[in-house]
């Protein structure tokens, strides 16, 4: 089975290590809304065709490893943040 990773540039994304926060972006950038389907785990999603436009992880050293797990088409993301 062949999975398709989804590799980001260091531009789009951003972690907060005082508060334990990763923000993750994808262009093209489009009006998004948020929507936590897991417990500090917030999607960003394009109101005009669902597709994932960003993540935001709250807590990312507890979360990283449920994140990688719901969304394993962008793992590599998930790994950008230190541990």
């Amino acid at each position: 089975m062949t999975q398709n990773i989804t590799k980001i540039s260091t531009y789009q994304h951003k972690y907060d290590d005082e508060h334990d926060v990763l923000h993750i972006f994808f262009p093209p950038y489009a009006p998004s809304y948020d929507d936590e389907e897991y417990p500090g785990i917030i999607i960003k999603r394009s109101v005009t065709d669902e597709r994932i436009t960003g993540f935001v992880i709250i807590d990312y050293k507890k979360n990283k490893v449920i994140a990688q797990k719901l969304y394993p088409q962008f793992k590599y993301i998930f790994q950008l943040a230190p541990n």
